[in-house]
């Protein structure tokens, strides 16, 4: 074996009847053979070929920093970065999302809170701010929920105090109305029994009814029933009839 240099300027050792022939371009590609040195050449985006000087060099695959649509960067190949920046704006963003998934936080502010968005950049922003906050209604409760429920109605209970003394039970974005709890009270017709604070129109009494019609029988319905009508039942008592013959 000895030494022999090669059309593309490499030294390899060869058979020394090879010699001659193999330092001729023809026949050195004729036969097929490959350098194994590494390539030398610089290619038009500047960097060094990083295969070997028999085989053809190609695109570069040399790693680079690149700026991404979202103006955020990302490491890619130098093919890569040249081939997207070759693209309109709109082709630009399309490829990036298409091949490429920006990890960065997300730069963008929610509408209408103004929050800061929790996603990646490549990741749409959510449609409802999860962001826990603190909302004091109008009645002065307080309570956590998320930013996109903060406008909602309170939902604790009121607990106003009703001019019965008792607190009011309703929902704090409802209306107090009339109290609803439960008392024993003595209806007009002397019973004790248990109605709604703040019912004095409605009377539940199931006690029966004492009142003496004008007939001369006692009422037949019940007590509640009658003051809450407000009328008191028919008759039901069967009675004799002499004939007018």
């Amino acid at each position: 074996l000895v030494y022999a240099t090669l059309p593309c300027g490499h030294f390899e050792m060869v058979p020394c009847n090879e010699k001659q022939r193999l330092t001729s371009h023809y026949i050195f590609r004729l036969r097929g053979s490959k350098c194994s040195h590494p390539c030398k050449k610089i290619m038009s985006c500047g960097h060094r070929c990083r295969k070997k000087c028999g085989e053809v060099c190609s695109d570069c695959n040399e790693p680079v920093q690149a700026t991404l649509p979202c103006g955020h960067t990302m490491t890619m190949t130098c093919r890569e970065e040249k081939e997207m920046s070759s693209l309109s704006t709109y082709a630009r963003y399309v490829y990036s999302n298409h091949k490429y998934q920006c990890i960065q936080p997300c730069t963008k502010t929610l509408s209408p809170c103004g929050h800061p968005c929790p996603n990646k950049c490549s990741e749409k922003c959510p449609s409802k701010c999860e962001v826990p906050v603190m909302v004091t209604c109008l009645k002065g409760h307080e309570s956590r929920r998320s930013c996109h429920q903060s406008e909602n109605p309170c939902k604790l209970k009121c607990m106003k105090p009703l001019p019965c003394g008792h607190n009011c039970r309703k929902k704090c974005s409802e209306e107090c109305g009339t109290c609803d709890v439960m008392v024993n009270e003595r209806c007009p017709c002397g019973h004790i029994h248990p109605n709604k604070c703040g019912d004095k129109s409605s009377c539940s009494c199931s006690a029966k009814c004492t009142v003496r019609l004008k007939c001369g029988h006692i009422c037949s319905g019940k007590c509640g029933q009658c003051y809450t009508n407000r009328v008191h039942y028919w008759c039901t008592q069967s009675v004799s009839l002499k004939p007018f013959c």
